[in-house]
């Protein structure tokens, strides 16, 4: 049997490549199929719709807070306390929104601010 060149030596190394990256594919397509019968992965759509429900009813209960804490208060200090917990929970909605639009990755520190807040009654 001839002894192949160089480069009849890379050609069949590469067909063996191929052969086996596709062997691999196909595998791989079966275990999604598989685990998509099983009800263990579901379509992208589907999983985008349910993250923006969700989210959608965190953003809305999150905006709630700030009315619903000030109500339970006395009303000397309802409007200056809805005012600081609107403001830190915008900000936390803020911040969710923008790792999120940033692939997850921190925009940096948040500059600390000093609030305004009530006194206490005695």
């Amino acid at each position: 049997m001839p002894k192949l060149s160089k480069k009849d030596e890379a050609a069949k190394m590469s067909i063996t490549e191929s052969r086996r990256r596709k062997e691999i594919a196909l595998m791989q397509l079966r275990e999604m199929e598989a685990a998509r019968k099983r009800g263990e992965l579901i379509e992208a759509g589907v999983a985008e719709s349910l993250i923006t429900e969700l989210g959608v009813k965190v953003r809305d209960g999150a905006l709630a807070l700030a009315s619903r804490i000030a109500a339970r208060l006395p009303s000397e200090w309802r409007r200056q306390t809805f005012t600081v917990a609107d403001a830190e929970v915008r900000a936390m909605l803020t911040a969710i929104s923008g790792a999120i639009r940033g692939g997850g990755k921190p925009r940096g520190k948040r500059k600390a601010r000093k609030a305004a807040y009530p006194k206490a009654v005695a």
